[in-house]
């Protein structure tokens, strides 16, 4: 009866991770690195980033903090066909609509020029295993007979170590040492079962290492090229003892500055992911963005870029991205904002088990980020 019973209950947890989009499941990655490359559609224009987080020496000057807070929405709509009496499809049918939103730590970085490479140490969050749920059931005379609720919970955040150094001002190369914890905690409540309620709670701490390394390459005083690579990451106990493997990142960003009465800088940023190499079900994905930024009067910034997005679970879904921002400065303090919104439709398919082939979930995301970059001989 024990086996029975754990078996019963082992399979509703399978069910029920399955009612959540696959890469909700494994977590979003959560693209930004800063309020300002969030406001560029992912672009980073002009930073010698030769790994996320770290600008190489050129424009740093003298010791920064770097601090963000990210505000975060998911709004989705499920829906199913609906036919008439003589099973011809009529028209679709919402089932639930739900939002849910967060609120966290963006980044939190430290910059140190030194005379002979540059030192940084930060944190960012880097996936997001937040989703929710919500259906209520009724019966003819429209009286509630049950619910379900899912929700999901958690960040993983990246705590990295990073050193840097430019030579000629032309060349520049990087490394650094990555360090990923957080948590995730997951909770699933059914009340239709024949009037029984099942409740499943789970927590995790997934947590583990990699390493980031790059290079900067400027071969004309107006284009700026940066490569980074981002190691594979395993990271133990996802949800309790389970572990969990993220592919290996190549991101290229190409920045070019514009001459003109007021000055444009364009960029262009690809990311490859080889999810392939984690799972031979999953696809390989390539994400492209493009970021413009006019600097206006008074050194205002205006920033607006757009991001595609395709997801790495067959077959495949694709988000478009738009994205807008403004960075300005008071005193010695560089504040910058930045926001994006985009938009998805996730089928039965992209679900590892679905009760209805024609369900189709309308998402619409969002972030907003805030940040300020602070001088440190300036805070004393």
């Amino acid at each position: 009866m024990k086996f029975k019973a754990f078996g019963i209950l082992l399979m509703m947890i399978i069910i029920v991770h399955a009612s959540i989009p696959n890469d909700w499941y494994y977590g979003r990655r959560l693209n930004y690195t800063d309020a300002t490359s969030v406001a560029l559609g992912g672009v980073e224009l002009f930073e010698r980033n030769v790994y996320y987080n770290n600008p190489l020496a050129k424009g740093l000057g003298n010791p920064k903090l770097c601090i963000s807070y990210n505000l975060g929405y998911l709004l989705e709509r499920r829906t199913v066909q609906a036919y008439d009496q003589f099973d011809n499809t009529i028209g679709e049918v919402a089932i639930s609509e739900n939002l849910s939103n967060r609120g966290n730590l963006g980044n939190v970085m430290f910059l140190m020029p030194l005379q002979f490479m540059n030192v940084s140490a930060g944190i960012r969050p880097q996936y997001s295993y937040d989703y929710y749920f919500y259906r209520e059931y009724r019966d003819d005379f429209y009286t509630k007979i049950g619910e379900t609720e899912l929700k999901v919970t958690g960040q993983v955040y990246n705590a990295s170590v990073m050193l840097g150094k430019e030579f000629q001002e032309k060349f520049g190369a990087g490394v650094g040492l990555n360090y990923y914890f957080g948590s995730r905690k997951y909770h699933y409540h059914d009340s239709i079962l024949n009037g029984n309620h099942l409740t499943v709670d789970t927590t995790g701490s997934p947590n583990g290492i990699g390493f980031t390394a790059g290079f900067s390459i400027m071969p004309f005083d107006r284009l700026l090229i940066n490569l980074v690579y981002q190691s594979q990451a395993k990271l133990k106990k996802f949800e309790n003892e389970v572990t969990l493997k993220y592919p290996e990142i190549y991101k290229l960003s190409v920045s070019y500055l514009a001459a003109g009465e007021i000055p444009t800088k364009l960029g262009l940023s690809i990311q490859y992911s080889d999810w392939k190499s984690i799972k031979s079900t999953f696809d390989k994905t390539v994400e492209v963005g493009l970021g413009i930024e006019h600097t206006m009067f008074n050194s205002v910034a205006l920033r607006y870029g757009f991001r595609f997005e395709p997801s790495f679970v067959p077959p495949t879904v694709h988000q478009g991205s738009v994205s807008l921002g403004w960075g300005f400065t008071f005193g010695a303090v560089k504040i910058d904002v930045g926001g994006e919104i985009g938009r998805r439709i996730i089928r039965s398919e992209n679900l590892n088990v679905s009760d209805d082939n024609t369900l189709k979930i309308y998402q619409n995301t969002g972030e907003i980020l805030v940040g300020a970059i602070l001088p440190i001989d300036k805070l004393w």
